[in-house]
């Protein structure tokens, strides 16, 4: 009974913020990789800006613009929550 319908109503604000902050951590790595110098998409992003090879940087754009687009409707996840 718990499991059933509590705890299903206790995972949705989860999923929500699982959805909302992804996108967020997807633009946090810029930042991350350019102070660390990690490679990375984040710093291939700043060194194609620097360069101005804009195919890469249209291709990285539409990941990240994809990525958003998933994650910011958790809604229709919650059809899969038993």
């Amino acid at each position: 009974m718990i499991r059933r319908h509590a705890l299903r109503n206790a995972t949705l604000p989860f999923v929500t913020l699982i959805g909302l902050d992804i996108p967020f951590l997807l633009a946090g790595a810029v930042v991350t990789e350019s102070i660390f110098a990690w490679p990375g998409t984040g710093r291939l992003f700043v060194e194609r800006i620097a360069q101005s090879d804009f195919p890469v940087l249209m291709g990285i754009l539409m990941m990240t613009a994809i990525a958003v687009i998933i994650f910011q409707t958790p809604d229709r996840y919650y059809l899969f929550i038993p």
